[in-house]
């Protein structure tokens, strides 16, 4: 079932969430990566600047969320900004399932707003768990990680962008490098931090991470 107009939809709260879009008309497809969302529209970034030609004009909108098994959702919409490396949409035609799904990812993002969530990864089996434990007792989510391999794993799976990306000197420094610039460019709102050895207690250690500026 559709819903007819924008003023029904029970929130226009906009949400960061991971998740790929394609735009769609009868001579032109582009995909980008959503940048968030609401149910009255989306930002994505674009890796090719769309063409000024669709500003202002309708288009089918195929959509998916990342981090779970979410199915490819049909919609209408209209360009409304175009800018070098993102798009601006408006929703016209949305589905049932599609804001079913928004007003869940809105109660998780709402929750996740006010706990801080980290990925801790180190190869050192004890030295992390005394680290993820210390973290936890701060209040935080905690997601653990062998190798940065499967921190770039674990973070697919993840509904929204963890605070902080904590890597210990257990990962050589050519491999911490490769993960700097991944999480700079597939995960912009995440704050990367490196958890050296220290005489400190894991505790102190971790509200001197939580007191580091997040970026927005």
């Amino acid at each position: 079932m559709i819903e007819q107009t924008r003023a029904e939809r029970r929130t226009t709260h906009r949400i960061a969430v991971k998740g790929t879009v394609t735009l769609v008309t009868p001579s032109h497809a582009q995909r980008a990566r959503i940048t968030n969302i609401s149910t009255a529209g989306l930002l994505a970034h674009t890796s090719v600047t769309a063409a000024s030609n669709l500003l202002g004009r309708s288009v089918g909108i195929e959509l998916r969320l990342d981090g779970s098994a979410h199915e490819w959702l049909t919609l209408g919409g209209r360009v409304v900004r175009i800018e070098p490396t993102a798009v601006a949409l408006s929703f016209e035609a949305v589905s049932d399932r599609f804001i079913h799904l928004i007003d869940e990812m809105t109660t998780a993002s709402l929750c996740d707003q006010r706990t801080l969530s980290v990925v801790v990864v180190d190869e050192n089996e004890q030295r992390r768990a005394i680290m993820a434990e210390a973290f936890r007792c701060a209040g935080c989510i905690v997601v653990e990680a062998t190798t940065s391999l499967e921190a770039i794993v674990r973070l697919g799976e993840l509904h929204f962008e963890p605070n902080f990306i904590a890597i210990a000197d257990s990962i050589d420094g050519t491999t911490a490098g490769h993960m700097r610039t991944f999480v700079e460019r597939e995960h912009p709102r995440s704050q990367l931090v490196m958890l050296e050895d220290s005489h400190d207690a894991p505790a102190a250690r971790v509200r001197t991470i939580l007191s580091t500026p997040r970026r927005r």
